[in-house]
């Protein structure tokens, strides 16, 4: 009986250790995921323009969070990632910080890295837009009917 209680007095330091060590790495993961989180709350959107489209065969969108991924720190590329473009050019747009945003600006494969922007959405088909009297007698006969092509 003498014998375990010598043991376990000779691991308890050990034991108190090791607690120690697993609950510091705790807390510094946790106060770097909530500093990082505060980064990620003052990021804005911006465009990433990778040039025009390659004819070569390759999933875009997955090129796209690679690149991502080489410059986003605490946090999921799919929460950063907000569109990306594969139609006319390549690119994509992502909320990024600052400091992200220098380092994807400096990568070989980006053309440029501008804001985004909000536009005001705008009608082609009202006819005040158009600027067009709206009492105005129409002959349908001899309108196009675009809808129906």
């Amino acid at each position: 009986m003498a014998k375990n209680g010598f043991l376990l007095i000779s691991f308890l330091p050990f034991i108190l250790f090791l607690q120690m060590s697993v609950l510091g790495g705790a807390t510094t993961t946790h106060d770097d995921r909530k500093e990082s989180m505060d980064l990620r709350s003052s990021a804005l959107v911006y465009i990433v323009y990778l040039g025009s489209l390659s004819r070569g065969e390759y999933e875009t969108s997955s090129q796209h969070q690679s690149i991502l991924q080489e410059v986003v720190e605490g946090s999921p590329v799919e929460n950063v990632l907000v569109r990306s473009y594969k139609r006319s050019f390549s690119g994509f747009a992502a909320k990024l910080t600052d400091h992200e945003r220098q380092k994807l600006a400096s990568m070989e494969e980006v053309v440029s890295v501008f804001p985004g922007r909000t536009l005001q959405l705008h009608t082609t088909r009202s006819w005040d837009f158009m600027g067009f009297n709206q009492s105005i007698t129409r002959k349908r006969s001899v309108e196009s009917d675009i809808d129906k092509q």
